[in-house]
């Protein structure tokens, strides 16, 4: 597939791929003509608008933004989102046209429509093989199409039917502290006990594995990261699972010590029943992913977060040799529409699609935003949003305040942490921000009007103005520093 040296479609191949995903649609009868014009006029605009290299980079962004609702509120005053890391909005060109396919396509829903051979499975299939190719993932069965990460990760922790039998060593699970509560207490849910130095051993009763909690210290480089996880791998080790970057801190597992993790396992035939499990909701449409090159045997991401995708849409994927060591959590029909042999499952990522019922448009609608991806760059939206989180984190501890999130970035990735300063305001920092516009996140709230720390996930839909205006806001709110 030729490419601008930016890593961009040319403009011929988008329209091909565009095309391609509409015609068959045409040609069956699904939509109308008007229909067809519609969309795909609409989306070649905003394909051709992300194709653009203005002389002014900036311009690029506030042009990119000017295609989100949320730039354009009517009655209601804008509300910017920062908060990647929670939901991101669709961008409107996407979202007009999911609207107009699901309005048409509510006129046939007939089952031959979506049983094996019907368009709308084949259509199914190919939004994994593209969304396969985006991350370079050769074999497209080993990449599932769920609806969230939550899923993808439950479908691992409590999938798992390999369990060795209670003796006097069980099988261990090293987790982060940091791990989203699907990825973290989950595993609690399933049968396992934390393991805390310096306590006496959990009750075995009820016990089915033991958990290593890697808490990292402050400050640790992206060369120690690895020796935090590794120095509790032994033959009973079956899972070390870890958020490529991490939602509650903002801390991220390097490139390095993902390598580092993977190396140690995969060249030592002791560990050879060891599974790595990363839950990279932070990085899928935050950077480039490429599993050409192994360094985990499954991967999960919702597509509704920094992939800027439709709802309910996520991924898992799954190395084969692996898949066949969990049991799905939800047996139901697949997207075709066949009820599987109980004990004759898909032995590939497929085994975790048999949920029955799926929204045909949003899987299509997977398609459109995968390809809005290939016309931004992924290196532009990777630079951007590195760029984006390092004025943040600048402009704030330029004004003291305390930015606990790493300024190194191999060690952080778009997730901003702030200590809120304790005082004598009347309003929440993150009500007085939602009330001037800028929608960010939180951490639990001490009381009724405290807050202890404040998150923000700007995206590419954010400018620098964003962020100023964010940053303003909160200085406002703090009042003059003593």
């Amino acid at each position: 597939m030729s490419t601008h040296a930016n890593d961009t479609l040319t403009k011929a191949d988008c329209q091909l791929q565009l095309q391609s995903t509409l015609e068959p649609l045409l040609d069956a009868g699904f939509i109308s003509r008007d229909c067809y014009t519609k969309i795909y006029s609409d989306l070649e605009r905003f394909y051709a608008l992300l194709r653009e290299t203005p002389a002014n980079p900036e311009d690029y962004w506030v042009a990119f933004q000017k295609e989100f609702n949320f730039i354009h509120p009517g009655q209601d005053p804008i509300k910017v989102p920062m908060n990647a890391a929670n939901l991101c909005p669709e961008p409107r060109p996407l979202l007009r046209a999911a609207n107009e396919l699901r309005f048409e396509l509510n006129r046939n829903v007939a089952q031959q429509t979506r049983m094996r051979g019907g368009l709308r499975a084949r259509q199914f299939d190919e939004a994994r093989a593209a969304l396969a190719r985006s991350v370079k993932i050769a074999v497209p069965k080993n990449l599932a199409i769920v609806r969230n990460a939550s899923e993808a990760n439950n479908a691992i922790n409590g999938g798992y039917r390999k369990w060795s039998a209670l003796g006097s060593r069980r099988d261990n699970v090293i987790l982060w502290d940091q791990n989203h509560p699907t990825n973290l207490a989950a595993w609690e849910l399933r049968g396992g006990r934390k393991i805390i130095p310096g306590q006496p051993a959990p009750d075995p009763v009820g016990h089915v594995f033991d958990i290593h909690m890697v808490v990292l210290p402050p400050n640790v480089t992206p060369d120690q990261v690895a020796q935090h996880f590794i120095r509790h791998i032994n033959e009973s080790t079956r899972f070390i699972s870890f958020s490529e970057t991490s939602n509650g801190n903002g801390v991220r597992i390097p490139e390095v010590a993902i390598q580092a993790i993977w190396n140690h396992v995969s060249s030592d035939p002791r560990y050879s029943n060891c599974h790595i499990h990363i839950d990279g909701t932070m990085a899928f449409g935050a950077r480039q992913l490429d599993f050409s090159r192994p360094f985990c045997h499954s991967f999960v991401s919702s597509c509704h977060k920094w992939f800027l995708g439709p709802k309910e849409t996520g991924i898992l994927y799954i190395d084969p040799a692996k898949a066949i060591n969990f049991e799905p959590n939800i047996f139901a029909y697949d997207y075709k529409i066949d009820i599987l042999n109980w004990n004759d499952l898909p032995k590939t990522a497929e085994r975790f699609e048999l949920l029955g019922q799926r929204d045909d448009v949003n899987i299509i609608t997977l398609l459109w935003t995968e390809l809005m991806w290939q016309n931004i760059g992924y290196s532009r939206a990777y630079s951007r949003v590195t760029q984006l989180a390092s004025k943040l984190i600048t402009d704030l501890r330029e004004c003291k305040w305390g930015v606990t999130t790493p300024t190194n970035p191999a060690m952080s990735l778009g997730v901003v942490w702030v200590d809120i300063p304790s005082g004598s305001q009347t309003t929440k920092l993150s009500d007085e921000l939602y009330a001037n516009g800028i929608a960010a996140s939180f951490s639990p709230i001490t009381d009724r009007r405290t807050e202890t720390r404040i998150r923000f996930c700007p995206h590419i839909y954010n400018t620098f103005a964003d962020i100023n205006h964010a940053v303003d806001i909160m200085n406002k709110w703090r009042g003059p520093v003593r």
